[in-house]
């Protein structure tokens, strides 16, 4: 059996860079964003910009498209121990990466997945999968504390990057069996999701006018081959 991942994205303010690639038979995934409403070109906040981007997606393309090429899967788990660099230094994955503020992002390759979120970032990482039949929602890292972890992936799988104070209202519901909690599960199912075009229109019909930020989520869908 074969998978795809199958990657979305919305963005009402903040910053976000979003690569996805084949190498050698393996899936690629990497996202950065950050839940930034306040981002200027002035004062101490950082400006992200398209030069920024820019180098964080050429970043991705040496280090990350490259290694894998030599190293395989298992490329993952060195950049998870010892994240590579952009041409200024500065990490391309972890809770140390220098982004702005406000960063999280998750790697992933093939089966595995690297996720991270800085401490006090506002933006945590959510997991969706099939438990005993019945979809639920983990929260893999907190930006309360930071940190960073690998997480396994299975078709139907879902993770993402979202701020977590939304995640923590709309998705993370005291009362599991409330219908607007069943109805965002619903909609987030990686067997329906067709593409990535159609995961954008999903990811922005979990969001209304009130949120803020931006969100990445990665879908695992299962080829049956």
């Amino acid at each position: 059996m074969r998978s795809e991942f199958l990657t979305g994205y919305i963005k009402k303010c903040g910053h976000i860079v979003l690569e996805k690639a084949g190498v050698k038979g393996n899936n690629v995934f990497y996202t950065v964003c950050g839940d930034l409403d306040e981002m200027t070109d002035e004062g101490n906040v950082p400006f992200i910009n398209g030069r920024t981007r820019g180098k964080l997606a050429s970043g991705f393309q040496r280090e990350i498209i490259g290694g894998i090429s030599r190293y395989g899967e298992d490329h993952l788990f060195t950049l998870s121990e010892k994240p590579a660099s952009d041409d200024d230094g500065n990490p391309l994955t972890g809770p140390e990466m220098n982004f702005g503020s406000g960063c999280a992002g998750i790697f992933a390759v093939s089966e595995n997945a690297y996720v991270w979120t800085q401490e006090g970032s506002g933006m945590c990482v959510i997991r969706i999968s099939e438990v005993l039949g019945k979809s639920r929602v983990i929260k893999c890292l907190s930006s309360e504390i930071g940190g960073d972890t690998t997480v396994a992936l299975a078709p139907g799988s879902i993770l993402a990057v979202c701020p977590e104070e939304w995640a923590d209202e709309q998705l993370l519901p005291e009362k599991k069996t409330d219908n607007a909690f069943l109805s965002l599960i619903s909609v987030f199912s990686a067997g329906d999701i067709r593409d990535d075009a159609f995961f954008d229109r999903v990811l922005g019909e979990l969001t209304d006018d009130d949120f803020k930020g931006c969100m990445a989520a990665l879908a695992v869908k299962s080829l049956n081959i």
